[in-house]
């Protein structure tokens, strides 16, 4: 059964909550911008996400973190709401990108997610404390592997600390895709299995060498996607049939530092937000 949206409220970011740390000021003098919240239900049970937005100063960019401690949220009625997952999705932007700023204008969307329903009579929930963040500014390269269509994974260990990151491996595999634009013909399909801190900065598949002719290479993508660990991700690329081996070039970002953003906000369930000083 699909998900029921009960409520979807854009405040368009003029409520801002109060935080300090980490993030730059904007231009009303606040780092964190209160977007909205999202209520879903599906049968008995309940979520609700709420959103904001972030802006960093500097090239360092968050990430989501791998644990929701130091962050508290309790309804008017003193009922504690777990928090089940904060998700960070830096904002890109093309423009950035091509000033060699790694595709990222300062900005980031930050959505916090609990699985526990305010009680019936609660008129405003407040949310507390810090939210845990991952920061890097450096971009790794991953080691050039041939991959084969239909073929075996190729897996790799990312060089972080245990204590911030837990898993640290990345599995990728080929297998031929059913493609129908153009014509139908077979496409390639990559299937990326990563930790949730995973995060690709650049990908590109290269057809080996023959002769004087350049190699091809196919379908670079240049992003801040984020991969899910349970949900591998899956990218098509529009390679010939008749090439079975290509050549992978993955960089992604590394050397993940732990961070904490303070906050505090106080969210009105009727749709109004006070600011906590």
């Amino acid at each position: 059964m699909k998900p029921i949206i009960l409520l979807f409220m854009i405040l368009a970011g003029i409520f801002p909550c109060h935080a300090s740390g980490t993030p730059e000021k904007t231009e009303d003098g606040k780092p964190v911008k209160f977007c909205g919240f999202l209520l879903e239900q599906e049968g008995r049970r309940q979520k609700i996400t709420f959103n904001f937005l972030a802006f960093f100063s500097g090239k360092r960019i968050p990430f989501s973190p791998s644990t929701t401690e130091g962050l508290k949220i309790t309804d008017s009625q003193g009922k504690r709401l777990r928090v089940s997952r904060i998700f960070v999705d830096p904002v890109l932007d093309p423009e950035e990108e091509r000033k060699d700023n790694m595709g990222w204008n300062g900005a980031a969307a930050i959505s916090i997610e609990t699985d526990t329903p305010p009680s019936a009579q609660a008129a405003w929930v407040e949310i507390s404390g810090h939210i845990p963040l991952l920061m890097t500014s450096e971009v790794r390269q991953a080691p050039v592997s041939g991959l084969t269509v239909n073929g075996e994974e190729i897996h790799f260990s990312l060089p972080e600390k245990k204590e911030i990151v837990g898993d640290n491996s990345v599995h990728i595999r080929a297998r031929h895709y059913s493609a129908s634009w153009g014509g139908p013909h077979l496409a390639w399909k990559l299937f990326i299995r990563a930790p949730d801190f995973f995060t690709i900065h650049s990908l590109s598949l290269t057809a080996p060498q023959r002769g004087n002719t350049p190699p091809a290479s196919y379908k670079k993508f240049n992003s801040l996607r984020l991969f899910e660990k349970t949900l591998p991700e899956c990218f098509v690329f529009n390679i010939p049939e008749e090439e079975t081996t290509m050549q992978l070039h993955l960089s992604y970002f590394g050397n993940l530092q732990p961070e904490k953003l303070p906050i505090h906000c106080r969210v009105s369930l009727g749709g109004e937000i006070f600011q906590n000083h």
